[in-house]
């Protein structure tokens, strides 16, 4: 075993390319192109959202979060659909963001429509993210992918 970032032996040099190997299969996998950041981190998808979370800048302290001073047109609002794993809907409530549930579609399933009406509710707010899972761990249901 050794550390990826050390090329000064045979095993370091061996594990590096083995770490560049699997980014690259996991890119091709999911079709990323070269412009596109695949983030590793070690703990699965609740450990990647914190990630992404942190580095937006969308986590802070509890007790800091009165001095902040946003006005509500200032937070960000987060879009989450009811299919989503707990690490992609629990993890955003604790940001500065506001999370709203999608309701489901007549047959269940997330509705771009219901998307559509939510974003138009909220079209007065600086910053909307869209955290949606492609498919549940689940059912096993696909999420439409809306373009």
């Amino acid at each position: 075993m050794a550390n990826t970032h050390s090329e000064s032996s045979l095993t370091g040099q061996t594990i590096s390319q083995a770490y560049k190997m699997a980014r690259q299969i996991i890119k091709q996998h999911v079709n990323a192109g070269p412009d596109d950041i695949l983030m590793l981190t070690g703990s699965g998808m609740t450990s990647g959202i914190n990630k992404l979370q942190r580095l937006l800048g969308l986590k802070v302290p509890e007790w800091q979060t009165a001095s902040l001073g946003f006005t509500e047109r200032d937070r960000p609002v987060i879009f989450v659909s009811h299919m989503e794993h707990h690490s992609n809907h629990i993890s955003w409530a604790e940001t500065i963001g506001d999370v709203i549930m999608l309701e489901p579609g007549e047959d269940g399933e997330v509705s771009p429509a219901q998307l559509e009406r939510s974003l138009n509710l909220y079209k007065h707010r600086y910053f909307k993210i869209g955290a949606f899972t492609a498919c549940s761990n689940v059912t096993g249901r696909t999420t439409p992918i809306i373009s």
